[in-house]
C-alpha cells in the first residue's frame, strides 16, 4: 500500500511519466547508433517516425547517403538516450479494443530486465473520429527457457471497465508474481491509463 501511494504521488506530481498520444514528426537527424541483425554496429545520424510502421533512416554522414532500415534488419537503435528494439509477432490492443497483429515494428525500451517494456506507437483509425490515431501498447517480453514470451497492455486508451479488469486480469497471469505484486496491478485505475504498469514492473524486476 505504501509503495502504491508513493507511485500515485510521483505519477501526480511528475506528468511526464505519461506518455502522450500527440506525437511530432521529428525532421532532424541526430546522432545515432544501429545494432545490426548480424552484430555489427552502425554510428551515424538517425531519424525515427514514431509509428508501428515505421522505418529508421540512417546517413553515415549528415549529408551521405539515406538507408532506410525496418525491424527484420536490426536488433536496436538509439538516439540520444532514446532506445528502440525490433519486435516481432505481437498482438496489439488497437481501435474498439480489438487485439491485432503486428508482424514487425519498433518499440521504445521503457525498461529492462527479467521482464522488459517497450512502448509501441500503433497508428489506427478512429471510427468515431473519422480520422487516424495512436493506440499506445506496453509490450511486455519475458525470457522462458529458449523463447520470448509477450504481451501487449492498451495504455491510455479510454477502455470500459470490465475490459480494464480483463487486462489487469491478463498482467497478473502473465507475472505469476506474489500476492503485493498483484495488489498493485489490482489497484491501478482506469484513469490513470494504467500507466502505473512501468513502475510495477520495475518494482517486479528489482525484487524477484
Amino acid at each position: 500500500m505504501k509503495y502504491f501511494l508513493i507511485l500515485l504521488i510521483s505519477i501526480t506530481c511528475f506528468p511526464g511519466i505519461l506518455f502522450s498520444q500527440n506525437i511530432p514528426h521529428e525532421k532532424e537527424f541526430k546522432k545515432g547508433h544501429i545494432l545490426m541483425a548480424d552484430s555489427t554496429e552502425l554510428n551515424g545520424y538517425l531519424n525515427f517516425y514514431k509509428s508501428h510502421t515505421g522505418k529508421v533512416k540512417f546517413k553515415e554522414s549528415i549529408d551521405g547517403e539515406l538507408i532506410k532500415y525496418s525491424p527484420d534488419e536490426i536488433v536496436s537503435f538509439s538516439i540520444d538516450t532514446v532506445v528502440f528494439e525490433s519486435l516481432k509477432d505481437i498482438k496489439i490492443i488497437g481501435p474498439l479494443g480489438a487485439s491485432t497483429p503486428v508482424k514487425k515494428c519498433f518499440g521504445e525500451l521503457l525498461t529492462s530486465g527479467k521482464i522488459s517494456i517497450n512502448l509501441i506507437y500503433y497508428i489506427g483509425h478512429d471510427p468515431f473520429a473519422g480520422s487516424n490515431k495512436y493506440y499506445l501498447n506496453f509490450c511486455l517480453t519475458k525470457k522462458d527457457s529458449s523463447e520470448n514470451l509477450t504481451i501487449c497492455i492498451p495504455y491510455n486508451q479510454r477502455l470500459k471497465m470490465n475490459r480494464i479488469e480483463k487486462e489487469k486480469k491478463k498482467l497478473i497471469e502473465f507475472l505469476n508474481a506474489p500476492e503485493e505484486i498483484n495488489n498493485l496491478i489490482n489497484s491501478m485505475t482506469r484513469e490513470s491509463g494504467l500507466v502505473e504498469t512501468v513502475e510495477i514492473i520495475k518494482k517486479y524486476n528489482s525484487e524477484l
